[in-house]
């Protein structure tokens, strides 16, 4: 989803105050000015461009509905389509793993972060239901979307989400260690906001 220009604009300004407040090493502290000078260029690929799929826009852990099917299979409901959209399919993906997920999801059993399964069974869901002009081997060239193509639009998404953590959400919240442990728990907030590791993970 698209945010206010603002957020565009004041990465950078607003970084040292999370920087401090999360007390982090000193080779983050021009984190905000990097992610300022591409916060432009990869909010136009996140949102301008094709091929684009229909989002949800806001999938965070609270709008989901888990229940078991009539078979045992487990099936997934979605409320408050309020940012409902078109965009890259990486942009609902991404905004899940950052704002959805328990972090201990995010690593593997040494510790490294390891979110390339839960692409890969992403992908592979989602190439199953593409037409076969959208897939490799197709004669449009322009159509194919591949598993570099996903990943790449992934990474770009990640970063548009901490251009909206870092312009807007943690100032808002005033965030920093003791304010995400004090909220811990609350079920209407997103994983950055709740909990230190998946917030360092972002970072």
């Amino acid at each position: 989803r698209k945010r206010d220009p603002d957020q565009l604009l004041s990465v950078a300004a607003r970084w040292p105050r999370h920087h401090a407040a999360f007390a982090l090493p000193p080779d983050l502290a021009d984190l905000g000015d990097r992610l300022q000078a591409v916060t432009p260029d990869v909010a136009a690929r996140c949102h301008d461009r094709p091929p684009q799929t229909i989002l949800h826009g806001d999938p965070k852990a609270a709008n989901f509905f888990f229940r078991a099917a009539p078979d045992g299979r487990p099936e997934a409901g979605l409320v408050d389509w309020q940012w409902t959209g078109f965009g890259r399919a990486a942009n609902d993906v991404a905004h899940f793993v950052v704002a959805a997920l328990d972090h201990r999801a995010l690593f593997d059993s040494q510790g490294a972060d390891d979110e390339t399964f839960l692409l890969d069974h992403y992908f592979a869901s989602l190439r199953a239901r593409l037409p076969a002009s959208s897939l490799p081997g197709s004669d449009d060239d322009a159509l194919l979307y591949t598993r570099a193509a996903f990943q790449a639009d992934y990474e770009d998404a990640v970063l548009d989400n901490c251009r909206l953590v870092f312009s807007y959400q943690w100032t808002r919240l005033n965030a920093s260690p003791e304010v995400l442990d004090r909220l811990k728990g609350e079920q209407g907030r997103n994983a950055y906001n709740t909990n230190l590791d998946s917030a360092l993970w972002l970072v």
